[in-house]
C-alpha cells in the first residue's frame, strides 16, 4: 500500500509506504514501513522493518492536515476483504 493512513488503532503486517498518524501503531513481525509514522502508542515486534522517523504526539489524529490526501480507516475492527488494503488490520 502505497499513502498517508490516518486511524485510531492500526496494526500493519504488510508493505506500507507513506505517512501514517493514528494513536496505537503496532509492526508485526512481517511489517514493512518506509515513511515516518506519529503516534501516541508504538509497537515493533522483532524483524519488523521500519525505515523513517517516529515521533510520539498525544493527539495525532487530530492533525491530518499534515498529510496531503491521507487515507481514513474506520476502527471498527475491520479486517481483510472490506476495503482495507492489503497490510493493513490482517
Amino acid at each position: 500500500m502505497e499513502g498517508d493512513v490516518v486511524a485510531e488503532e492500526l496494526t500493519i503486517g504488510g508493505h506500507v509506504k507513506g505517512t501514517i498518524h493514528a494513536n496505537r501503531v503496532k509492526l508485526n513481525s512481517t511489517a514493512v514501513v518506509e515513511g515516518d509514522i506519529f503516534h501516541r502508542t508504538l509497537a515493533i515486534e522483532e524483524n519488523a522493518r521500519f525505515e523513517g522517523m517516529s515521533r510520539r504526539e498525544e493527539n495525532t489524529i487530530d492533525m491530518p492536515s499534515r498529510a496531503s490526501h491521507p487515507q481514513v480507516f474506520p476502527t471498527d475492527g475491520n479486517r481483510k476483504g472490506n476495503g482495507v488494503p492489503d497490510g493493513l488490520n490482517p
